[in-house]
């Protein structure tokens, strides 16, 4: 409750970049909870259309952040370079969101043997079970790109890129947002 209400500030490169320290979307709640328990009747949600931006400080120009994935493979390959498989990626990501959101509109839990049967066993490896690290050598090329889908993992809590699971909190947090993800 309250999300970004505390923020503090840190001087990079000599010129202060304020930030939150605490979450900044209501994630983790999907869309069928909002609407079926009337908190979509009772509460006004903003949710841009527009595609997000990113800004690295050493770039003239953010990189747009689009939410279709061919849109994204262009923008990311014109601005930093990626000649990865991003379309690949956001594709992939969807299945195991569509996975997980199916386990919560049933109420059930995700099982790896039930995960290895809906998504099979690479994308389990990939998603679930592997590293942050080893999903983005799979896919990606650029480091900025890296460091942009890595984002979901670091403000999400103190784990290592390099931990086994550590790549299963990009779908995990893509999955409940009453933002449809």
């Amino acid at each position: 409750m309250g999300g970004a209400c505390v923020s503090e500030t840190a001087v990079v490169n000599g010129v202060e970049q304020p930030y939150a320290l605490g979450a900044s979307v209501l994630g983790l709640m999907p869309d069928f909870v909002f609407r079926e328990t009337g908190l979509s009747d009772h509460l006004k949600t903003f949710v841009p259309t527009h595609p997000k931006l990113v800004h690295f400080g050493a770039e003239e120009d953010p990189a747009w952040i689009y939410r279709d994935p061919k849109e994204l493979d262009r923008e990311l390959a014109a601005k930093w370079g990626e000649r990865g498989a991003v379309e690949a990626f956001r594709n992939d990501e969807a299945r195991v969101v569509s996975y997980l959101q199916q386990g919560y509109r049933s109420a059930t839990p995700p099982s790896l043997p039930e995960a290895e049967q809906q998504l099979g066993k690479d994308l389990v490896r990939l998603w679930i079970t592997g590293s942050a690290v080893d999903l983005f050598d799979h896919y990606l090329t650029a480091e900025r790109t890296r460091m942009y889908m890595a984002m979901t993992i670091t403000e999400s809590g103190p784990v290592s890129l390099h931990e086994p699971y550590s790549a299963f909190t990009i779908p995990l947090m893509d999955s409940g947002s009453v933002f449809d993800g």
